[in-house]
């Protein structure tokens, strides 16, 4: 099984631990794991990771933000959603997870 690349956009390092854990347990061994917390940062790491999915808690970027991550990466963005008052970013997104499901 290929090795899937994911990259993790979320500054409260608590709940980025969390997502850590469920993912390691969903893919175990076939999955490299990579973190950010400043969005300054965001660019260069994709850049250097390559990522195969881009996870990002969407309440800490704005509308602008998402669509030049888009364009500038090929990888699959996926929303974060713990809140309910996101539709317009939410629809940048390639998908949602949301706690609320």
């Amino acid at each position: 099984m290929k090795q899937i690349k994911i990259l993790i956009y979320e500054p409260s390092e608590v709940i980025a631990v969390g997502i850590k854990s469920v993912i390691k347990q969903i893919w175990g061994k076939n999955v490299d794991i990579y973190e950010v917390a400043d969005y300054n940062n965001l660019p260069v790491l994709i850049m250097k990771y390559q990522p195969d999915i881009l996870l990002t808690d969407l309440s800490v970027l704005r509308l602008a933000e998402i669509k030049k991550i888009k364009k500038q990466s090929v990888c699959k963005n996926i929303a974060i959603q713990h809140s309910l008052d996101y539709s317009q970013i939410l629809s940048e997104f390639d998908e949602v997870i949301s706690i609320f499901d």
